[in-house]
């Protein structure tokens, strides 16, 4: 019985998804990528400027991002000396990614 519980738990999501295409699947179009939202109230239109948006912010945080961690890289590969900041910067992650899993576990054998 034990395992059967997974798929006891996917398979709402699995026909809600299933609904949702079939449903759907008659309204996706060139239009519904290129066109903008209509007015309240009518029908029809498209999520034209969600995806131009979606592009906008996604280059602004690659224009930031990228020469950060382009910089950073270089730093540490050429000139950084075993000091505190080169190791904090390496291994900070790493450590984030643990105590997240220690959470992560902790949460699932209290309940």
């Amino acid at each position: 019985m034990l395992h059967y519980s997974p798929l006891v738990a996917v398979l709402p999501l699995i026909l809600v998804l299933g609904y949702v295409l079939l449903k759907g699947a008659s309204k996706i179009s060139i239009s519904l990528f290129t066109e903008l939202p209509p007015p309240p109230g009518l029908d029809g239109g498209g999520i034209g400027n969600a995806i131009v948006g979606t592009l906008v912010v996604t280059l602004i945080a690659a224009l930031f991002a990228i020469p950060v961690g382009v910089g950073g890289g270089i730093y540490l590969a050429e000139y950084s000396r075993s000091d505190w900041f080169a190791r904090f910067v390496v291994l900070e992650p790493m450590f984030f990614q643990e105590f997240l899993r220690s959470l992560l576990v902790y949460s699932f054998m209290e309940h």
